[in-house]
């Protein structure tokens, strides 16, 4: 069985990008994830990274894995330019998971909250549907 060699990650990502010149982006031009959404690199034959995240570590050293000093969850890397696809150095910001929400503030469900839920509702105004559809189906039956 023929293996392909491993190539280091640098030069695969150099291979997958292409520079916008109006922008300054340098843009994936790779694999995608989630929907089509997030550039994603193999990092071993098995694993997958974001691609931007790679672009980050490789400029800047690795993402720290402590936890943020502000009570935050994780480490985020924040597309500056508001480009999903751009791995540009530059245009990347390590920022606390708190930080980079007040930079994506949640968006209003269908109900009006912030909280989501597959139906676009929050959970209250879920539980009140749901409640809402068992008497229903109750009086249905009796």
């Amino acid at each position: 069985m023929k293996t392909r060699p491993v190539t280091a990650i640098s030069i695969r990502l150099k291979k997958r990008t292409k520079l916008n010149e109006q922008t300054g982006c340098i843009e994936w031009t790779g694999g995608k994830a989630s929907q089509g959404r997030y550039p994603v690199i193999g990092t071993t034959r098995s694993t997958c990274q974001y691609a931007y995240r790679i672009a980050w570590e490789l400029a800047n050293g690795p993402i720290p894995t402590c936890p943020p000093p502000d009570g935050s969850k994780r480490w985020c890397i924040h597309h500056a330019c508001k480009n999903r696809l751009c791995v540009n150095p530059d245009h990347l910001e390590l920022l606390t998971d708190k930080e980079h929400h007040k930079h994506h503030p949640a968006k209003k469900t269908t109900c009006g909250h912030e909280v989501h839920l597959a139906k676009g509702m929050c959970k209250t105004c879920y539980a009140r549907h749901r409640s809402q559809v068992l008497k229903e189906r109750c009086q249905y039956t009796k």
